[in-house]
């Protein structure tokens, strides 16, 4: 078991791939697993300090599974993350 990596520093690495497994699942309308993979990738942006993008793949998922406090949730975080955020242009493109 110690020669494996733990989950965080795994996700790390494969951010992009998660990401796209997220959207291939939800463009299949696997909603479910689409959630459960953006989470995954959530916790990696976070583990490397990127808050702002943690949280923008969950609510949409949220919304297609009917969870709509959790989606109100994220967007809510995803908002006050960009009104944190110093960098300008990446803001005005997230907001966007």
């Amino acid at each position: 078991m110690k020669s494996q990596d733990p989950p965080n520093v795994k996700n790390l690495l494969n951010i992009p791939q998660l990401l796209q497994q997220g959207r291939e699942l939800y463009e299949a309308g696997n909603f479910f697993k689409a959630l459960t993979v953006w989470q995954q990738a959530a916790e990696a942006h976070q583990a490397q300090r990127d808050m702002l993008n943690q949280v923008s793949n969950i609510s949409l998922a949220c919304q297609q599974l009917g969870q709509l406090p959790q989606a109100t949730t994220a967007i809510a975080e995803s908002l006050r993350l960009l009104s944190s955020n110093g960098q300008e242009p990446q803001r005005s493109q997230v907001l966007a």
